[in-house]
């Protein structure tokens, strides 16, 4: 091999090596955006569902949306007409569902936050991608069971014949535990990349 053909090889290495300053300081930005992004939406959601959940116990708090009706899935009711036990239910379930949707924002957070100080490959950002995955795949089945437990706290007080439990797949949950089990996937697997990339070093 020629000199001009080791000079035409090294020159892509050459200018990626000099891009990459550039390069991290643009992954740091982004980072830093989503990570206020998603504090901003984890703080408005904790607030929301505190809110939802405080009034589907006591509805009563809030005159102005009376005559509005709860859905679930096909079901309908006016919450005032729900005995109270089993809006205390409903409220604990959608505690639960708003609980998870906060805490896969954290955990978005807490990676980018990661990506933000440039650890990429570090033990506590992987680590958190790992969580993720795991929270999204705790989601999803929480999700694909949400509509049948809500429509039957919604009617369990209505006579037999008119109590419903129905189930309501529209992909959503599908795809949720899909991802969730990529995100977990691909934190062991760069997991296992940074403990092997550490064991070569100290060979080396």
């Amino acid at each position: 091999m020629n000199s001009a053909t080791l000079a035409s090889a090294s020159a892509p290495a050459l200018e990626a090596a000099e891009d990459r300053p550039a390069r991290l300081r643009r992954i740091r930005r982004l980072s830093a955006v989503m990570t206020w992004g998603t504090t901003g939406l984890a703080v408005a959601m904790g607030l929301i569902v505190t809110l939802a959940v405080i009034w589907l116990a006591w509805p009563a708090l809030f005159p102005q949306l009376a005559d509005e009706l709860f859905e679930i899935a096909e079901t309908e009711r006016n919450l005032l007409d729900i005995p109270f036990s089993q809006r205390l239910g409903l409220a604990m379930l959608g505690a639960v569902g708003g609980g998870l949707i906060t805490l896969i924002l954290v955990r978005l957070r807490q990676i980018f936050a990661g990506f933000q100080r440039m650890e990429f490959f570090a033990a506590r950002t992987l680590g958190k991608v790992i969580a993720l995955g795991r929270t999204l795949l705790v989601f999803g089945v929480f999700d694909i069971f949400h509509d049948p437990l809500g429509t039957l706290l919604m009617t369990l007080d209505l006579p037999e014949g008119q109590r419903t439990m129905e189930l309501s797949l529209d992909g959503g949950e599908i795809f949720v535990l899909i991802f969730g089990a990529i995100m977990l996937t691909f934190g062991w697997i760069l997991r296992e990349a940074a403990l092997t990339h550490e064991e070569n070093q100290q060979f080396i």
